[in-house]
């Protein structure tokens, strides 16, 4: 089968393998799409702040059919339209068993720990797939397991947001901040986006931002802008993918009691907090890793049902997937963009 991996030397290499075979417990999924995640970028340019298995197939967000399983698991599946949850888990330690498939003790990623969708056909575990009901296009469910999937964790789960709230949304544009945005409206929120670029921007107000502010204004810091947006109460969730790039303006934009979520740690890992904000107005800083299998059942219900529609920035061949990492590194990119071997 055709792949595209990362050699020894990182980079991209495009290639082909032997088709893999599922074990006990495994299925193997003919892949429809994979997504284009800033993980695999990562992964290619040697970047991740621990070591990454190399030679390695990227590509945790997949798509596609079912076309052989392995011991123990129900042949019924064949030809099956799934998804697949990429957070890997072992089911059985007192996160999985709390529902925190993600931060499993022994947890790793579709694509990290394992080859992944960068392929024609990828082996993942049974216990990971999400079926996917009749009608719902797989290069559209593609599009949901990662970026998307994380993006519902972190305003479901994590910030437990609730209707008539507002929120900002910080970096939209990349995979997760675009599906936040769209995840907030849909439950009822109140959202102003933040972008460097006007273009993006603009897509957010189409997306339903009721506002917009400019990252890296020199003139104003997010903080301000937001509080003159909100009569100088602040916002009640602050949804940011980036992490400590705007960490000071993020907890300066919250109004009493209010809520900071973030699922990134780009730029530096480290970030100054203000510890008597954080206490004299009660703020919550809450971390989200990836997403669950219920996570991604509840966005392919959504979808499927016609309430959520993620954004698809483009599709491209697998050999193109170089091309698909330029345009993510260049932030060229609303939305997600998909490989379709």
């Amino acid at each position: 089968m055709r792949v595209v991996e990362v050699p020894e030397g990182g980079g991209l290499r495009a290639g082909e393998r032997p088709e893999p075979e599922p074990a006990v417990g495994q299925v193997r999924v003919r892949v429809a799409a994979c997504g284009v995640n800033h993980l695999d970028r990562m992964i290619a340019e040697g970047t991740l702040p621990g070591p990454a298995p190399r030679p390695r197939v990227p590509g945790g967000e997949v798509a596609g059919w079912v076309d052989a399983v392995g011991g123990g698991v129900d042949a019924a599946l064949v030809g099956r339209a799934v998804a697949v949850a990429p957070y890997l888990f072992c089911g059985r330690c007192e996160m999985c068993l709390g529902g925190r498939e993600t931060i499993c003790r022994s947890g790793d990623i579709l694509g990290l720990g394992c080859d992944g969708g960068y392929a024609e056909a990828v082996v993942v575990p049974a216990q990971n797939l999400v079926p996917l009901p009749a009608g719902l296009d797989p290069q559209v469910a593609a599009a949901l397991p990662l970026a998307a999937a994380t993006a519902h964790h972190m305003l479901v789960d994590r910030a437990g947001l609730r209707p008539g709230e507002s929120v900002l949304v910080v970096g939209v544009g990349g995979g997760v901040a675009s599906a936040g945005l769209r995840l907030a409206r849909l439950m009822g929120a109140r959202v102003i986006a933040a972008s460097r670029a006007p273009d993006k921007l603009a897509r957010a107000q189409a997306d339903g931002a009721e506002a917009t502010v400019t990252l890296g204004d020199p003139d104003s810091s997010v903080a301000r802008q937001v509080r003159a947006l909100t009569g100088g109460a602040g916002v009640d969730v602050v949804f940011d993918p980036l992490g400590s790039v705007y960490w000071a303006d993020d907890l300066q934009a919250l109004a009493r009691g209010g809520r900071l979520v973030t699922c990134g740690a780009y730029g530096e890992r480290a970030a100054t907090t203000d510890v008597w904000l954080t206490f004299a107005k009660e703020l919550s800083l809450l971390g989200s890793y990836g997403a669950s299998r219920r996570n991604v059942a509840e966005l392919v219900a959504l979808t499927a049902a016609g309430a959520f529609t993620p954004a698809i920035a483009g599709r491209l061949p697998l050999a193109e997937a170089a091309e698909a990492h330029r345009r993510l590194r260049a932030g060229e990119v609303y939305g997600k963009l998909l490989l379709t071997p």
